[in-house]
């Protein structure tokens, strides 16, 4: 079975995807296993989608 699960929550992707696209104005700016893209994001969009899920363990 596929599903096309289309979010901003990085959480809930992180926990039902296997594998993770991410757009950005339309454009794909990166794709892989969703644990390794989220883990070591390359694209700054995909860091700055990161850096806005809240964390309270983040030190600034």
């Amino acid at each position: 079975m596929s599903l096309l699960y289309i979010t901003h929550d990085l959480l809930s992707a992180r926990l039902i995807t296997d594998n993770i696209m991410v757009l950005h104005d339309g454009e794909v700016v990166e794709r892989g296993e969703t644990a390794e893209v989220l883990q070591r994001p390359v694209d700054a969009y995909t860091v700055a989608l990161l850096d806005a899920v809240p964390n309270p363990k983040r030190t600034f």
